[in-house]
């Protein structure tokens, strides 16, 4: 899985989105990490995942990613918080 970043942006919300990121985490892979993730991360998967259904609210900041995946053009929007941690704990590999 070949992947390079051409633009990334944190514009507001104007309505509410899916989050990518939240997907991830959402599948599956929050059960294996949970136990290591910290307090504040639990407490921003809890908060954008449970309460938010996993989407970007009206008004917020979010992550808005252009990229060239295997060819083709592909956009992410994520929540920055849940973002950050599936970076760190290699989610999206």
């Amino acid at each position: 899985m070949d992947y390079r970043l051409i633009r990334s942006m944190k514009p507001v919300a104007s309505h509410n989105y899916e989050c990518n990121a939240c997907l991830f985490l959402d599948n599956g892979a929050l059960g294996d990490i949970f136990f290591e993730m910290s307090f504040a991360q639990k407490r921003a998967v809890v908060k954008h995942i449970r309460h938010n259904n996993g989407e970007i609210q009206k008004g917020d900041r979010y992550n808005y990613d252009v990229g060239i995946q295997d060819g083709e053009r592909v956009t992410t929007k994520s929540i920055p918080a849940i973002d950050a941690i599936c970076q760190e704990f290699d989610i999206y590999q």
